[in-house]
This record gives C-alpha cells, structure tokens and sequence, in this order.
C-alpha cells in the first residue's frame, strides 16, 4: 500500500511544530515555498526522500538546542599570590634577621623581648643568644626560681649573663658595646675574668691588654675581692626578688668595712643609690654625698641626671 504523500500545506503545519531556531525555520520555509511555486515538485519527491529531509532537520535542531542549553562548567578561581611581610620576625626561627631597610622590631621568645635595629642578626643558643652584628635590646625577664639558668648573651670577645634586666647590645664585626638600662650584668670575657656592669654603666670590648700585677700584691687582694664578690652576688639575688630595702642594708654594712679600696667603695655607693630608688627610699642625700665623693666617676652621665632629678624635687 504506497503511503499518501503530504500537501505542501500540511508538510507547513508540521514544521511549524518544529523545534527549529529562527534560522532553520526561515530556510525550510524558504525551500517549502519554492517547491510549491514549481508546481508541487515538492510534493511530487518520495516519501522516503521527504521523511529524511525531515528527520535529518529534526536532528540538527536538537543538537543545536543542547549545545545551546548545555551548562558552562565555572572557571576556576585564580588564586592570589601570598605577600610576605620582609621585616617580619619569626620567633621559631633559629636564626632572626632584620633588613637594613626595616624599622626596629621586637619579638617575644621565651618570656623575654628582644628589640632588633636594622641590619642586626641574631641567633638562638641555649638559655640566651649570639649576636652577630648589630644593635639589640634584651629585656630579660627575672629568673627568681634557685633552679633558673641565667640568661647569656654571647658576643665577639665574652659573654653576658643576666638575671633579669634591661640591656643593649651593639657588635660590629670585631668590636662592640654593652649598655645597662635596669639591673646588673656581668660580663665573662674570653680569658675568664668577670666585670659587673650595673644600671647607667658599660662595658666595651676588646679590652685593652693590661699587665698582670706583681706576684706579692695578689694574695691580699684575693681576699679582698673573694668578699666583694660575695656581696655582689647577694646584692644580685635580691634585685632580682625586688628586695630593695634588704640590698640597702647590705650596701650600708658593706660602706662601713674599712679595707674596701676606692673603686671598690665607689662601686657600693653608686649600687647603694640605686637600691634606694628601686625601694621608693628617699635617696637624694645619698646621691649629693655620693657626688662630692666621686663627681669625676665614669658613671657621671647617670649621676648628673639623679642630681637634676633631685633638684626638681
């Protein structure tokens, strides 16, 4: 039975229905006028050559619509590039520097604070720190437990040890400086001697060679100094327990020994001033006494500053 060809107003109709763009529509529509203008050629074609025509448009239309409607997957997010601080200071670090370009910085590393200026390097060690160049400000926190190590700091031609003080140190290559804001230090330099250094004084390196003194003035001065040492020891214990009024008394007893020398009694003067400050003592008698004793002293700096203070009293 030969199937019944469409009129080309029915193929019309259907592909109206089509799901077609603008543009596939407007070209059949094009092809389906013209072959009805040439006198039904276009009904006149075999069906199966119609049927393909058709089925061949319907295809290409629904490719078009899920290429059309196809999601566009996102594009991933660029991921911005991280932007470090350069004068950043890493407190785990074994070993922190600070560009010569950067402001001072500080950092906090086991309870203590340590202020770098520009261009300084330092190192970690055990219970302290190496510098090896540059100026650093330690503010040591107070080791007040029997048990505590002190604080060390190691430089070019010594080392410092502390127990709880504020202190700068300046190396430059072979030379440098160390300066006591608060507190007591004590220098060990390379060949085993030992220097206290106390609040307003400094110590510099290297030292300038002195010759040993002759072999008969050693034994009493041994002994001399075997006390004063002890003294500095206590007086140390007790600065750093904030026990200032018992360093006063230690002070004024130690005064009163005759066989201290001149240094020596200098030293306990200045110390027994600033005992009484740390105590909230009146000491401002104790200082115009102590600048009629040792004006020319090499901590006249600092004392000039406590006679002015006493002055605006």
């Amino acid at each position: 039975m030969t199937r019944r060809l469409e009129t080309p107003e029915q193929a019309r109709e259907r592909l109206g229905q089509q799901r077609l763009s603008e543009r596939e529509q407007a070209e059949l529509w094009a092809r389906v006028s013209a072959s009805a203008v040439d006198g039904g050629a276009f009904a006149r074609r075999p069906a199966r050559v119609w049927m393909l025509s058709l089925g061949l448009a319907a295809i290409g239309a629904a490719l078009a619509l899920f290429v059309l409607n196809e999601p566009t997957a996102p594009a991933a997010p660029i991921a911005k590039p991280v932007q470090l601080d350069p004068c950043a200071l890493d407190s785990s670090a074994s070993v922190l520097k600070l560009p010569v370009q950067c402001a001072s910085k500080a950092v906090q590393i086991g309870g203590d604070e340590w202020q770098l200026e520009h261009g300084a390097e330092v190192a970690r060690v055990s219970n302290g720190a190496r510098v090896e160049r540059g100026r650093v400000q330690f503010r040591v926190r107070p080791r007040k437990q029997a048990g505590d190590a002190p604080f060390v700091v190691k430089v070019s031609h010594a080392e410092v040890r502390v127990i709880g003080t504020v202190f700068v140190i300046d190396q430059q290559q072979s030379r440098g400086t160390v300066h006591v804001s608060e507190g007591v230090i004590e220098v060990v330099w390379s060949n085993g001697d030992k220097q206290r250094v106390a609040a307003g004084e400094s110590a510099s390196w290297p030292r300038p060679k002195v010759e040993p003194p002759a072999p008969q003035l050693q034994t009493p001065r041994a002994t001399k100094a075997l006390d004063l040492e002890a003294v500095m020891d206590r007086l140390l214990l007790l600065r750093s327990q904030k026990r200032f009024s018992e360093a006063a008394v230690l002070l004024r007893d130690t005064l009163a020994t005759k066989s201290l020398g001149g240094p020596q009694r200098e030293r306990i003067s200045y110390e027994l001033g600033l005992a009484l400050d740390a105590g909230g003592a009146p000491s401002c008698q104790h200082w115009r006494k102590h600048s009629a004793s040792f004006g020319d002293s090499r901590s006249k700096r600092a004392l000039d500053a406590k006679l002015a203070s006493c002055r605006s009293e």
